[in-house]
């Protein structure tokens, strides 16, 4: 069968995008930040834009530089895997936290109030207990 070949250039070097210089991020619970998700594969969430950002909230952080984040989106969604929260009238998407290291980070765009976080910790641990 004929068919054209695609090639995707994958930017990996997270530390230029935008032009600008990567300073030292510290990172906290609840955090809300730009993060580069870039291209993903079937049903994982997607960056958006010319640079495939999207915002993600900070969940449990591993180490300085690396954590466990979960997309927004402003979307809305019904359903389990997917709580409101205050920030930009977003929901959380909790089918697709993930662990991403400090390099993927944009810039920081707010941060959710320690009841909001604590929620979405809580449902997150419903949804995946094994019963």
């Amino acid at each position: 069968m004929g068919g054209t070949k695609m090639e995707i250039e994958i930017k990996t070097d997270f530390n230029t995008q935008d032009k600008c210089p990567q300073q030292k991020t510290f990172i906290r619970l609840g955090d809300i930040f730009w993060c580069y998700l870039g291209i993903n594969v079937g049903y994982e969430q997607n960056g958006v834009g010319p640079n495939l950002v999207r915002p993600v909230v900070i969940i449990n952080v591993f180490s300085d530089n690396f954590f466990l984040a979960a997309p927004l989106t402003t979307k809305k969604h019904d359903g389990n895997w997917y709580i409101k929260v205050s920030f930009n009238e977003s929901f959380v998407i909790l089918n697709q936290i993930r662990p991403i290291d400090i390099n993927r980070l944009k810039e920081i765009m707010g941060y959710l109030p320690e009841d909001e976080l604590k929620n979405i910790i809580d449902r997150y641990i419903q949804l995946i207990k094994y019963i």
